[in-house]
């Protein structure tokens, strides 16, 4: 029985393997008692040698996302029968044994590598811009009590497995009323076609809506890189305090206990919309920690950080036009304009960026229960020089309210002054959760790790 129990604890399936599951599992009650994890890795449909030098058709699509959906239906089908005594966490993530990754022989993968470096292989560039979604079948789906614990992975910048829709997912996560934490790792990263960026964040946030108020824990990467060149404009999505996803979670972080969000590209939206009644203000009557690792361009097309005078400009007189690019190289491989050539120099808060820790402090003066709040910046300098230190590869800039010692924090690079109008609404958050006295705290650092564990301090200035 203890070897039934380790056996059964953590399930690896395939939808070939559903059958087992089905008749070595589902029809034992001892059994069912056993499993805490179920891994489904959904196996899409091949492709043939000389299709991998090609972009994945419109047709292959389809059929991509009909096994998807048949996988997660044949799933659901099974453990829809599950009683609620079982506490599942579910792991779904998907490829094709096309891919590289998908090819077990470490042999073959070296030699596709090659083969990429001659342009007859796109590797993971054939179906960099397809996304899985839910077919029809998505209506039919049972609802699954056992389940309260899910993790997608759906986006190939952090993994070797497909992108899916973020809509699909809420879809799959409509059909879970028990469901209690979410962990995501989703693409909002589309770099040609801006429309079909915003399409699917703007999907994503109207489906949240679908998601139920049993959910407490929210772990959301959602990554959206600015512009590779921080010359040029970053992608408008919205209009300025509209966007659709952060709007939609900030309604749904008011159920939550916790919210972390990674590589987001947001807006002061995410905390306290534009028209907020003060008669009626949004509560978040249980949340206890939120942080928010964003982007340093918003929604609305802003970069909410500039130039700093110690950064050196980079000469663009050997980079080839980007003219050149387009017709010496395939489409699949040419980058998107806004990422030519890479020029990473902003590292200096901008002024707007003050509205979105006033707007993160009216939010966090609802939050009753609120112990720490974190906000990082994704600031990417590449040549950021100055008299006390070398070349500094990444520097960041960071925020934190810890509610434990009465203290708000602002660390980065570059200079910073908040503003007197913030440093008001963030004593307000003290008074709100009962603190005498704030401590406000200004300081600079050299590179880190972004949860601060550690830091090398330049010197601080204490606001009073």
């Amino acid at each position: 029985m203890l070897v039934e129990k380790t056996t059964f604890s953590c399930l690896h399936l395939t939808p070939a393997q559903l059958p087992d599951l089905l008749h070595f599992v589902s029809a034992s009650s001892r059994r069912r008692s056993y499993v805490r994890k179920i891994g489904l890795l959904v196996i899409l449909p091949g492709y043939s040698i000389p299709a991998r030098g090609e972009v994945q058709t419109a047709d292959e699509q389809r059929r991509n996302d009909e096994s998807f959906t048949r996988a997660i239906h044949s799933l659901f089908d099974i453990l829809s029968l599950w009683p609620d005594s079982c506490h599942l966490t579910l792991r779904v993530f998907a490829r094709s044994p096309g891919d590289l990754n998908g090819e077990p022989d470490m042999t073959k993968r070296k030699k596709r590598l090659l083969y990429k470096r001659r342009g007859n292989d796109l590797l993971d560039l054939r179906y960099h811009h397809s996304y899985l979604r839910l077919s029809a079948l998505e209506h039919t789906l049972p609802p699954v009590r056992a389940i309260v614990d899910l993790d997608v992975i759906g986006d190939i910048s952090y993994s070797d497995y497909r992108r899916i829709a973020p809509a699909a997912v809420s879809g799959i996560i409509s059909c879970l009323p028990r469901l209690r934490t979410v962990n995501g790792v989703l693409c909002d990263n589309e770099r040609r076609d801006m429309t079909v960026r915003q399409s699917l964040r703007d999907e994503f946030g109207v489906s949240l809506t679908q998601w139920p108020a049993s959910i407490q824990h929210l772990h959301l990467k959602y990554r959206g890189d600015p512009p590779g060149n921080e010359n040029r404009p970053p992608p408008r999505l919205s209009e300025k305090g509209t966007d659709a996803l952060c709007l939609a979670l900030n309604r749904l972080s008011q159920q939550l206990v916790t919210v972390e969000l990674e590589d987001i590209t947001t807006g002061t939206e995410l905390f306290w919309p534009s028209n907020t009644a003060s008669i009626s203000p949004p509560l978040w009557p249980h949340l206890t920690h939120f942080t928010v690792v964003y982007r340093s361009a918003t929604a609305c097309g802003q970069w909410l950080f500039d130039r700093d005078p110690r950064s050196k400009v980079k000469n663009y007189e050997h980079e080839r036009p980007y003219e050149d690019l387009t017709e010496d190289w395939p489409d699949a491989r040419v980058p998107a304009e806004q990422d030519y050539p890479v020029d990473f120099f902003r590292t200096k808060p901008a002024p707007v960026l003050s509205e979105l820790y006033r707007s993160a402090g009216l939010a966090a003066q609802q939050m009753p229960l609120l112990q720490q709040m974190v906000l990082v910046a994704q600031v990417r300098a590449s040549h950021l020089e100055c008299r006390e230190t070398t070349a500094v590869p990444q520097a960041e800039h960071w925020f934190r309210y810890l509610r434990t010692s009465n203290l708000v924090q602002w660390v980065g690079f570059s200079e910073f002054h908040p503003t007197e109008e913030v440093l008001d609404t963030w004593r307000d958050v003290g008074k709100s959760h009962g603190l005498e006295q704030m401590n406000f705290e200004v300081s600079g650092h050299q590179l880190y790790h972004w949860c601060y564990a550690k830091f090398a301090e330049h010197g601080v200035c204490l606001v009073p």
